[in-house]
């Protein structure tokens, strides 16, 4: 990334980046809800891809503003470092509380989000109910649930938290990732107190 720096009282300054490794990048240009240039108060996470929604598998996070000081002006696009990856997931949360997900988004290009359609899952409870064990030890079978996406397929490498209530704990660390058919199950294990 190259950084053009103008002074009110004084000479400007051009900082030109002259790397030329293997490593990749992405400008994400948000749109807001009025269709407004750079959906300011957008809030944009990138991840590795595959792992879209996994906090432990985070490449980069900003907030679109105008500015950030007196007299200064932001690009627009957002820029994220996305070291060897050649490709990365993006969640763009808008200032109208709106969710876009987008996978296996190319790297090396400025991404204008309302030029792609986002993709939207919905999560279906499959099983895990109804089951009694004694305090503090694992239920017998996991709680399974399935992520789909609008055509009502399974979707793989999506992160799910299963987050107990009440006392106990999952047996795997969380998030976990779903399977090739969109399925992600998790263990868990009662709390020490009867009830």
């Amino acid at each position: 990334i190259d950084f053009y720096i103008a002074c009110k009282d004084g000479q400007n300054y051009l900082l030109q980046n002259d790397y030329s490794g293997g490593n990749h990048y992405i400008d994400v240009l948000c749109i807001g809800p009025g269709g407004d240039y750079g959906g300011f108060g957008s809030k944009v996470t990138v991840y590795e891809p595959g792992h879209l929604g996994d906090p432990s598998r985070i490449l980069g996070y900003q907030e679109s503003t105008a500015n950030y000081a007196y007299l200064s002006q932001n690009q627009t696009a957002l820029h994220f470092g996305l070291r060897e990856f050649d490709t990365c997931d993006i969640r763009i949360v808008r200032t109208d509380g709106r969710v876009f997900n987008y996978t296996g988004v190319a790297a090396d290009q400025v991404f204008v989000m309302d030029q792609a359609p986002p993709q939207t899952f919905s999560i279906a409870y499959i099983s895990g109910d109804d089951q009694t064990a004694a305090p503090g030890q694992p239920l017998a079978e996991p709680f399974v649930v399935q992520i789909k996406n609008d055509s009502g397929d399974g979707v793989a490498n999506v992160a799910v938290t299963f987050a107990p209530q009440n006392g106990g704990a999952m047996i795997e660390p969380q998030p976990v990732t779903t399977d090739a058919d969109g399925f992600a199950r998790s263990t868990f294990t009662l709390g020490g107190q009867d009830g």
